[in-house]
């Protein structure tokens, strides 16, 4: 996933949390398996060795010439909301594909159909964003091609009325 010059850069070898217990074992250890390059030691906590490692950055990189960006596809997201409820003159407006489907997919000639479409309806947060825009009891609710008068649980309201 990195590209295949990176190992041809120059590289600073910056070893931190020195003031923890052990640390100095640890960077002996460390420094025998990169043999002749230069570690800096610092403790970024005690603010110790910072100085060190910023001037031999500024000494490493200062003449160098400045890399052309290699330019990637850019993927771009639109954030798509699963469901949009407005106020439309006298009733209310629900659209967003899930929903829209499944009340077009939806045999209101069965119970249970319709007790799932309204199940659906709960879990989405469709009737509390009716709510939240000022639907009350026996408002025309429309959802794609059909229209539902809005009759909604009471234990279910989020809006402080009993």
């Amino acid at each position: 996933m990195y590209h295949e010059n990176l190992y041809r850069k120059k590289q600073i070898i910056v070893a931190n949390k020195m003031d923890t217990p052990g640390s100095g074992e640890q960077l002996k250890l460390f420094k025998k398996h990169i043999r002749k390059r230069k570690v800096f030691p610092i403790s970024a906590l005690k603010a110790e060795g910072i100085r060190a490692v910023l001037e031999e950055v500024y000494k490493t990189y200062k003449g160098l010439p400045q890399e052309k960006p290699e330019v990637r596809k850019v993927f771009s997201y639109t954030y798509d909301p699963a469901f949009t409820v407005r106020r439309e003159g006298p009733y209310f407006r629900v659209s967003g594909r899930k929903i829209e489907s499944m009340v077009a997919m939806t045999n209101f000639d069965l119970d249970e159909a319709v007790a799932r479409l309204d199940n659906t309806i709960r879990k989405m947060g469709i009737e509390k964003a009716l709510f939240r825009i000022g639907a009350r009891n026996g408002d025309m609710i429309k959802i794609g091609g059909y229209e539902f008068t809005f009759f909604p649980r009471k234990d279910r309201r989020d809006d402080g009325r009993k």
